[in-house]
């Protein structure tokens, strides 16, 4: 409803700007970083407890795994001229963004025409090439990231075509605008905090699609009050 609005108010400038995607974690509870490390520091150094050599190290791993296996993620696809989301996907945990590419461009151009677009190195493989150019008909550019470091061309077809681009730069100027996805993230969390308050998994998935929902009214009530 948001994206049909926003066209007829001929707001979407997708026809000369490409939909750029990018992914963010939150924080699960309200407190910074710098007071969990206080907290960790003062636990060390209490008086009558010992640490054994290498513990701090393993109670350190230990306590990242869990917070990454329990992080919210919220990958987005935005109208990089107008800042609309028209996609998002929510999860928990934290791992590789190519899965999203999908069904984020997917359900991106059901709600508006998309001729470009445009993702950093997570989303980067040969399969979501083949997903944009072949069955959604899009002009994919996607930077190199996935495999070893090597100065060999790529063996994918489209993965190999991209390295030939980004060598010249031939599309950097329509590759700039993935940073705007970013603006959108941090847009988000300087309105609506980068802590969720929500604490089950399913929960913070809704708090997420929530604040989208949110992101995409604020603009709205922005351009019909300008």
């Amino acid at each position: 409803l948001l994206a049909e609005l926003f066209a007829r108010a001929r707001l979407l400038t997708l026809r000369s700007k490409p939909l750029a995607m990018d992914s963010t974690c939150f924080e699960q509870r309200h407190r910074s970083a710098h007071y969990d490390r206080r907290c960790r520091h003062m636990t060390l150094r209490r008086p009558g407890i010992r640490q054994r050599p290498g513990k701090w190290g393993q109670m350190v791993n230990a306590a990242r795994s869990r917070r990454l296996h329990a992080m919210p993620k919220l990958a987005i696809a935005v109208d990089s001229g107008c800042h609309l989301i028209l996609s998002a996907r929510m999860r928990i945990g934290s791992g590789s963004d190519a899965p999203d590419f999908g069904d984020l461009l997917h359900h991106a151009r059901r709600r508006a025409k998309v001729a470009v677009v445009v993702a950093d190195a997570g989303y980067d493989s040969e399969a979501n090439h083949r997903i944009a150019r072949h069955d959604l008909g899009v002009r994919s550019i996607i930077a190199l990231g996935i495999g070893r470091p090597t100065s060999k061309l790529p063996t994918g077809r489209w993965r190999r075509h991209m390295a030939r681009r980004f060598k010249r730069k031939a599309d950097q100027q329509q590759y700039a605008q993935r940073s705007q996805s970013e603006t959108v993230h941090s847009m988000m969390k300087r309105n609506m905090s980068s802590a969720l308050r929500a604490r089950k998994p399913e929960n913070r998935k809704k708090e997420m699609m929530l604040r989208v929902l949110v992101h995409n009214i604020a603009l709205l009530c922005e351009e019909i009050e300008g």
